[in-house]
């Protein structure tokens, strides 16, 4: 009897907590426009199941009716604040005290606790060790890869030149970004822009795609459930296999030349590297940075440069990705700004 009481009693103060932050919350998105949400769904029935094209679709249309803020619901009280005006977003970007969003959880099993995701000491001393990568010298080394890529990305978008046809620039420009990044943080050509049927770029391109899908699922706002009951997160873990096994592959690669270097030269390969680097003679790429580095006079774990490695492919050229759509998109708007 006792333990019926027991769970009745934890039930009403569940609801009634639950019951007091839908209060709360709503009276945060009196501050928005948007339609009216289910009282349970929210806004998730408005938006079409594995279908990121319709997801969007779907955003645009919001956004043309109510504004550029929304305050999105979802299952009962998960809620995204959707906000593209550049006075909030200002007020975001500016903001000295800020918390990584559940979100940023669906990205975890894939990129682990790298600089995107990780926050604190670790954070701290990530950022510490990786900042010296982006020395403009190292930058600069770059500039050719970056180059020939874009002579390769300008050949691809040749062909639709004079057509009269609308095209989506979005995966070219992926490519391009994909192949710039995946040279320069981990030495690797993929070739992604003259091979997109390559297995490393479908599983980098269906993994951004499941991430996205996660955001609009009705279960969301559970993790644990999500993650073993649904068919796209068996999926994702196969992916995840499979790109980390890539990852981990391209690490002991290169972890062994440099060792190989060591043996046959007699060098100090952490300090030649760094001196051709900073002297423009040579590229490193940021893997090979990583694997000389030192903390506490210890070397990072292969997990340690796994996680930043993916870490910094995916921001690479999900973001450069965007940014650089954008931006054709608005010179082909305004071509009197060409």
């Amino acid at each position: 009897m006792l333990i019926y009481v027991f769970l009745v009693t934890l039930l009403v103060v569940l609801v009634v907590r639950e019951l007091r932050e839908r209060k709360r919350l709503r009276h945060i998105a009196s501050h928005f426009q948007g339609p009216k949400p289910h009282w349970l769904l929210g806004y998730l029935p408005l938006f079409p199941a594995n279908d990121i094209p319709g997801i969007f679709e779907t955003l645009v249309k919001l956004h043309e009716r109510y504004g550029q803020d929304l305050f999105n619901w979802g299952l009962f009280n998960d809620h995204l604040i959707v906000v593209s005006s550049a006075a909030n977003v200002e007020k975001v970007v500016m903001a000295k005290k800020t918390e990584k969003s559940q979100i940023y959880e669906f990205i975890e099993p894939w990129l682990g606790q790298g600089l995107l995701i990780s926050s604190g000491e670790k954070w701290f001393h990530r950022r510490k060790i990786i900042t010296p990568t982006f020395h403009f010298k190292i930058l600069e080394s770059f500039v050719t890869v970056f180059s020939q890529e874009a002579d390769l990305l300008v050949d691809k978008l040749g062909q639709f030149a004079d057509t009269g046809y609308e095209f989506d620039i979005y995966e070219p420009i992926s490519l391009y970004a994909l192949d710039s990044i995946c040279t320069t943080s981990m030495g690797v050509e993929i070739d992604a822009q003259r091979h997109p049927e390559n297995q490393y770029v479908l599983d980098v391109k269906r993994m951004s795609e499941l991430v996205l899908l996660r955001i609009f699922h009705v279960l969301s706002a559970f993790p644990r459930i999500f993650w073993y009951t649904m068919p796209n997160a068996w999926e994702q873990r196969k992916l995840i296999r499979r790109l980390h096994a890539f990852t981990d592959s391209v690490i002991q690669e290169r972890r062994q030349q440099l060792l190989d270097a060591v043996e046959q030269e007699g060098a100090d390969v952490q300090a030649s590297q760094t001196d051709d680097v900073y002297g423009a003679k040579q590229r490193c790429s940021f893997l090979d940075l990583l694997l000389n580095v030192t903390v506490g006079g210890k070397p990072l774990s292969d997990a340690d440069i796994r996680e930043e490695v993916d870490t910094f492919m995916f921001e690479g050229h999900d973001t450069t990705t965007s940014g650089i759509a954008f931006t054709f998109y608005q010179l082909a708007k305004h071509p009197q700004i060409q």
